[in-house]
């Protein structure tokens, strides 16, 4: 098992994979981990992080998804060592092409979800 670095939105993404059992959707799951986790409106509100989720989990498409997608085959090609040690800003920098200066929780969710083995 690989450890990864990742922050907030990455916890709501393990959090949201658990309640999915008892969630009627993804969706669901998403809001009612950010609402646990944080309790902050913004948090449960934040598109970018919670649709690369739904994308990796329902297929739902979308820019956010696009990246998600992205991030995760270049994910699959790096070592063990590399993964263990790079932070989500660094891997958004160095690795994403083509993508917007920042990243907004997406390789959080990412991370997040290679690490606990779903991806």
């Amino acid at each position: 098992m690989v450890f990864m670095k990742y922050h907030q939105y990455g916890e709501i993404a393990v959090r949201a994979l658990q309640l999915l059992e008892i969630c009627e959707c993804a969706e669901d799951a998403w809001n009612n981990a950010a609402m646990e986790i944080s309790g902050k409106e913004s948090i449960i509100k934040k598109s970018c992080p919670k649709n690369a989720f739904l994308g990796i989990v329902e297929g739902k498409p979308s820019k956010n998804a696009e990246y998600a997608y992205q991030a995760i085959e270049i994910i699959n090609g790096m070592s063990k060592e590399e993964l263990s040690s790079i932070k989500p800003g660094t891997f958004w920098i160095q690795k994403m092409i083509g993508v917007p200066n920042k990243h907004n929780g997406q390789i959080d969710v990412v991370f997040a979800l290679k690490e606990k083995g779903f991806i």
